[in-house]
């Protein structure tokens, strides 16, 4: 009959029995593409914690308008599933205030510039019902009811503990009289190189592909690219995009490339025009690259990769400038033939190899690739620590666990078939240590097509 039965269940006539199930390795799951950090400054939202957004609607409730803001919802717009966003500025900044008929004092929950309002109205159609709206430019975003009288004062303390704008204290209790007051005397926090390093180790406890900034100062990228290689060095599997636009010389533009010099950072050194006609380069084209870089499945490239929206390059590069840029590590918009802006190539900063680097290094792809096999290798071998023994079974049982890994990574186009795990036959294991290689060839995709042409001017010759 062909009944269907469970996981160890035990059928009790004769008979074919079946069941279906993923074909995902046990204790095998993909890796998780297309999540991103990024430090912001910002007139709005929680300073120095860490905040995270599946969505830009969620990133704009949190940290309101202004270019850190845009930053961030750039890097979800360039593929971003979701983005971990601190906040630079501890301890800094002031939160702007207003006080209701002398009785309620409300403080603004954060620092910053932001502009709120407080309106107290008598509810609409119910005398004995006082409201308290917050309103964010023509938007109301809470409402507190409470019932009218001498200790509303006191009930809208109390009610807006809950609030995500404010805070408030009651002076004096009492009924409070119908108005509409500004919070005022905010101020952002003044943001230095310390707070965007705070920002970067705030964000270390957290699992992300991509991190970038919302800021083109140098010092800042060198910070940053500080830190991601220290993060690499600690074992933490991650790409730093940077970059300068139009406003630094392209000779200037190559050095700071050059000098980088790292397969975790990218350099992204042009912009483009949107079909509005808006320029998008600097800051918001860093941070959509850094979208894009993370949510690129490592078995794809964002060569030729095409921006939606982007109308045109914001300059026009000769071919030896693209060239150039290429030796220098230095990553460019470019346009294709049918005048789609894309990615011109696939780079990263690597352009001298250390000792125990190989070419394929200084390549996106690759290098998210050989970045994806150690976080997969890692993360299911660290589930076996502890528990399994350091005998022959013990090794048996980790060498199947890393094939896994492998042959998964093998059938998803990542790498090329015959990679495989073995016991290192110079250091045989012992106590409670052993040793392992692991070979394996990530795969490219095909970049330079070479077409010979072969004519004759006649057929009869």
């Amino acid at each position: 009959m062909g009944y269907f039965y469970a996981e160890g269940e035990q059928k009790i006539r004769a008979g074919v029995y079946k069941r279906y199930s993923s074909r995902t390795p046990a204790g095998e799951e993909p890796i998780l593409d297309g999540v991103n950090a990024i430090v912001i400054q910002s007139a709005w939202g929680p300073v120095d914690a860490v905040t995270t957004h599946t969505s830009q609607k969620s990133i704009r409730e949190t940290y309101g308008d202004g270019e850190g803001t845009d930053a961030a919802l750039a890097v979800m717009g360039g593929g971003a599933s979701c983005v971990y966003i601190c906040r630079a500025g501890k301890g800094k900044g002031t939160a702007g205030t207003a006080v209701i008929d002398e009785k309620l004092t409300v403080t603004a929950k954060y620092p910053g510039e932001k502009t709120l309002k407080v309106k107290v109205q008598t509810m609409p159609g119910e005398d004995d019902k006082k409201q308290l709206l917050i309103v964010d430019g023509t938007a109301v975003k809470e409402t507190y009811t409470v019932d009218a009288g001498d200790t509303e004062a006191s009930l809208f303390a109390d009610a807006l503990a809950d609030s995500s704008y404010v805070t408030a204290a009651a002076a004096v209790n009492g009924s409070l009289a119908a108005s509409e007051v500004s919070l005022t005397g905010g101020k952002n926090p003044e943001v230095t190189l310390a707070d965007y390093v705070e920002g970067f180790y705030a964000l270390e406890p957290y699992h992300y592909n991509v991190i970038c900034t919302d800021s083109e100062d140098v010092n800042v990228a060198d910070a940053l690219t500080e830190y991601v290689e220290e993060s690499v060095e600690a074992g933490k599997q991650v790409i730093a995009v940077t970059g300068q636009g139009s406003g630094t010389e392209f000779k200037k533009r190559l050095a700071r490339a050059k000098e980088m010099n790292s397969a975790y950072i990218v350099y992204l050194g042009n912009g483009y025009v949107d079909a509005d006609g808006n320029r998008v380069e600097g800051v918001k084209a860093v941070a959509y690259t850094a979208g894009m870089v993370s949510a690129t499945p490592s078995n794809q490239s964002v060569v030729h990769a095409i921006v939606p929206g982007a109308a045109d390059t914001i300059e026009k590069f000769t071919n030896a400038q693209y060239e150039e840029a290429i030796r220098n590590g230095m990553l460019l918009f470019s346009r294709s033939q049918d005048g789609q802006v894309w990615f011109d190539s696939g780079i990263n900063t690597l352009t001298e190899l250390s000792e125990k680097q190989d070419a394929g290094w200084k390549k996106i792809k690759r290098t998210k690739v050989r970045i994806e096999l150690m976080a997969r290798i890692d993360r299911v071998l660290e589930r076996k620590i502890g528990r399994v023994n350091c005998d022959p079974d013990g090794i048996a049982d980790i060498l199947q666990t890393g094939t896994g890994v492998l042959n998964a990574m093998v059938e998803e186009r990542k790498l090329l078939a015959g990679a495989r795990m073995y016991e290192d036959p110079e250091n045989p294991y012992g106590a409670d240590s052993a040793w392992f290689l692991i070979e394996a060839d990530d795969i490219d995709t095909l970049e330079k097509i070479y077409l010979h042409y072969q004519f004759r001017y006649s057929q009869n010759v």
